[in-house]
C-alpha cells in the first residue's frame, strides 16, 4: 500500500513519474506523451465551452475536467501500484539521473512551444495583482481569460485585456472595462453627491452613472469610499469612487476613431487607463475575461496613495510585477472560498 501512496503523491506532484517509480515504462512514455499538450488541450476545452455555455458553462467545465483528472490518474496509479515492475529488456527504464532531465527537455522542446501558442491564442491563466478593477476583481483573484475572436466582443462594459508598451519599459498586459466603442464620444465631469465627488461619465451624451444605487463603504477608516452602478441596458456593474482626487487626465473629451476603444478601471481613484493615457487601439485589446479559477485575500494594502497602478495582470508563470514578496506574505494569506468559480459582470 506504501508503494502506491508515493506513486499516487508522485503523479500528483511530478505526474507522471509515479509511473517511473513503480517501474511501468509503456505507461511512464505515454502519459508522458500525453501530458505535452494536456494543458493546451484544457485551454481549448475552456474556449470552446465558453463559445456554447458563456462563464459558468467554461467555470463548470474547468472544474470538473480537473476533478476527473486527476481522480482517472490517481484509480489508475493505484490500479497499475498493484501490477509487478515490468521485466520486459526492451521496455527496460532508464536511469534516473537522465531520463528526468530527458522529459523536461522533450517537454521544452515539444509540449512549452504549443502551450505557448495556445495561451495567446487560445486561452491562458492570469492573476489580479492590483486594485485598479475593485469593487470587481480584487488583488489575488485567478483568472481566465480567452482570445477575442471578433469585434462583437469588445462591447460596451467588456471585461478586457490589452497589452500596454510603457516607455522604454517592457510590455505589460492590463485588464480594464471597455465605456466607449468606435465612434463614441466620451466626456468626463466631476459631480457633488451626498457621499463626496464621484466622475461623471457621459457616452454619446448620455450619463452611465445610477447615483440612485450608491452606498458609502468604510474598508479601512483612513480610506473610506463610496460604490456607484454603472452601464447602460442590461449592463450594470459597480465602480468605486474614494476621496482622494484622480488627477489631471489628458482630456475631458474624447472622440474615438474607428478603430479605437475607451478604457477605465473600476477602482476610479487608482486606475491608470484611457483617462492618462488617452484611446486604446483595437489590435491591442487581445483578451476578454472568462472565470474566476482561484483567489487569495494576501492581506495587503495594494492602494497605494497616489501611486496608481502599474502592472495590473500577472500570467500563470508569474511574469509581472508583485506587490509583496517574501514568507511574510504565505503567512498573511487568507483564500477566499466565495470567489473560486465565479463570473463577475
Amino acid at each position: 500500500m506504501k508503494r502506491k501512496i508515493i506513486a499516487v503523491a508522485l503523479n500528483l506532484l511530478l505526474f507522471p513519474f509515479g509511473y517511473y517509480y513503480l517501474k511501468q515504462p509503456r505507461r511512464f512514455f505515454l502519459m508522458a506523451l500525453v501530458s505535452l499538450f494536456l494543458v493546451s488541450l484544457l485551454r481549448g476545452g475552456l474556449m470552446l465551452s465558453h463559445l456554447l455555455l458563456g462563464g459558468i458553462g467554461a467555470a463548470a467545465t474547468f472544474f470538473l475536467t480537473v476533478f476527473a483528472l486527476y481522480a482517472l490518474i490517481m484509480l489508475d496509479t493505484m490500479i497499475v501500484g498493484g501490477r509487478p515492475a515490468s521485466d520486459n529488456r526492451f521496455f527496460r527504464l532508464p536511469h534516473a539521473l537522465w531520463v528526468v532531465p530527458l522529459v523536461f527537455i522533450l517537454k521544452a522542446a515539444g509540449g512549452y512551444p504549443f502551450d505557448l501558442f495556445t495561451e495567446k491564442n487560445v486561452a491562458s491563466a492570469h492573476n489580479i495583482v492590483s486594485s485598479s478593477m475593485e469593487p470587481t476583481l480584487f488583488g489575488g483573484d485567478y483568472i481566465y481569460v480567452r482570445r477575442i475572436m471578433n469585434e462583437d466582443q469588445k462591447a460596451r462594459g467588456k471585461l478586457v485585456v490589452w497589452q500596454h508598451v510603457e516607455e522604454n519599459g517592457p510590455e505589460r498586459k492590463w485588464l480594464k472595462r471597455i465605456i466607449g466603442i468606435p465612434g463614441d464620444t466620451v466626456v468626463l465631469r466631476e459631480k457633488n453627491t451626498e457621499n463626496g465627488s464621484v466622475l461623471n461619465v457621459f457616452v454619446n451624451g448620455q450619463s452611465i452613472l445610477d447615483e440612485k444605487t450608491s452606498h458609502a463603504v468604510v474598508r479601512r477608516v483612513d480610506e473610506p469610499f463610496t460604490l456607484y452602478q454603472e452601464g447602460s441596458g442590461e449592463k450594470k456593474y459597480w465602480i468605486q469612487e474614494g476621496a482622494e482626487d484622480a488627477g489631471q487626465f489628458v482630456a475631458n473629451t474624447f472622440v474615438l476613431g474607428p478603430d479605437q476603444y475607451f478604457l477605465m478601471g473600476d477602482n476610479r481613484d487608482d486606475s491608470k487607463d484611457s483617462r492618462y493615457l488617452g484611446p486604446v487601439s483595437a489590435d491591442r485589446i487581445t483578451h476578454e475575461y472568462m472565470f474566476h479559477y482561484f483567489s487569495i485575500d494576501w492581506q495587503d494594502d495594494l492602494r497605494h496613495k497616489r501611486k496608481i497602478d502599474s502592472a495590473h495582470l500577472q500570467d500563470s508563470q508569474g511574469q509581472g510585477s508583485a506587490t509583496t514578496t517574501g514568507l511574510a506574505k504565505w503567512k498573511r494569506m487568507k483564500i477566499r472560498w466565495d470567489r473560486i468559480g465565479i463570473v463577475v459582470d
